[in-house]
């Protein structure tokens, strides 16, 4: 079970509105692309092309830099992905294996909570 005393909680702006619970990975370069499994939450530091091969198996998106029409939020809103950017610190906060709950449906501000 997991516990809302053991979590973070920070905040970004809604790309793709929605809400998706599951297990991250975080992708620093290419090579961590081959660690995404079908349904996990993709957690990025800036838009790169190579990672919307990443998106074929997402179920979200969090990504550290960027606005709303930066290539990789246009292309996880185009594929109807759960997408929050500007969330200071993802890559630094959340690590590959921990549980995220993506809430993109209050509106402008999204809010992810990592559990510990």
């Amino acid at each position: 079970m997991i516990s809302e005393e053991s979590c973070i909680v920070l905040s970004g702006i809604v790309v793709c509105p929605g809400v998706v619970t599951s297990s991250v990975v975080v992708i620093n370069d290419e090579k961590d692309i081959n660690s995404v499994n079908q349904g996990d939450v993709v957690v990025i530091p800036k838009s790169n092309p190579i990672y919307v091969l990443a998106l074929t198996k997402a179920s979200g998106l969090i990504c550290e830099i960027g606005g709303r029409l930066s290539h990789i939020c246009t292309i996880a809103m185009e594929m109807g992905i759960t997408c929050i950017t500007q969330v200071n610190d993802a890559t630094k906060l959340i690590k590959t294996g921990q549980i995220v709950n993506i809430d993109g449906s209050t509106g402008e501000e999204g809010f992810v909570t990592v559990y510990q």
